[in-house]
């Protein structure tokens, strides 16, 4: 089994999407959930062409249940978004207090033996240093290390991302 780490927010959405959904709180009050469609086309290339799994290992796991009515606003429009595209989440990682989040993978891993090969996509590298250069696919234009201003220079999901997330999963 592959499967695909994947933190939401600066992966699936970025530095644009964060700037409209502020312009639109300051204007109505209201939060937005904005996921771009481009970015779940491309997981859902990497999941097609590596027959993955996808593992939540962003905030949002917080929101999300196997049981679609247990879920958070933002996990539900999630879902809705993954089912255009013929993707769903197979599961999410474990919260561990005071753990980084390669420690919940690892923790993730440990519990399933039938785990082939692995990818994580990230924009931030901070809690995650442990697998750059190997599993960690960055989707920032920062370069690897550097842990100040992840977010804030979030590019998402983008084709290079993709070729190295497929490449890493099949071991080219």
């Amino acid at each position: 089994m592959n499967i695909i780490f994947l933190d939401i927010d600066g992966v699936l959405n970025n530095k644009d999407t964060f700037i409209v959904q502020e312009e639109h709180f300051l204007k109505t009050g209201e939060s937005l959930v904005e996921i771009e469609p481009i970015m779940i086309s491309r997981l859902a290339k990497i999941v097609k062409e590596t027959d993955s799994q996808i593992v939540l290992s962003s905030s949002w796991r917080y929101g999300w249940d196997p049981e679609y009515e247990k879920c958070s606003r933002h996990c539900n429009k999630l879902i809705h978004s993954f089912d255009e595209y013929g993707l769903r989440i197979f599961d999410k990682t474990p919260v561990i207090k005071n753990g980084l989040r390669q420690d919940e993978i690892r923790c993730w891993l440990a519990r399933h033996a039938d785990v082939d090969n692995f990818v994580i996509l990230d924009d931030e590298t901070s809690f995650l240093m442990d697998f750059v250069g190997t599993r960690l696919v960055k989707t920032n234009c920062i370069p690897d290390g550097v842990i100040l201003q992840d977010i804030a220079d979030a590019t998402g999901l983008m084709d290079e991302h993709v070729k190295r997330a497929i490449e890493i999963l099949l071991n080219v």
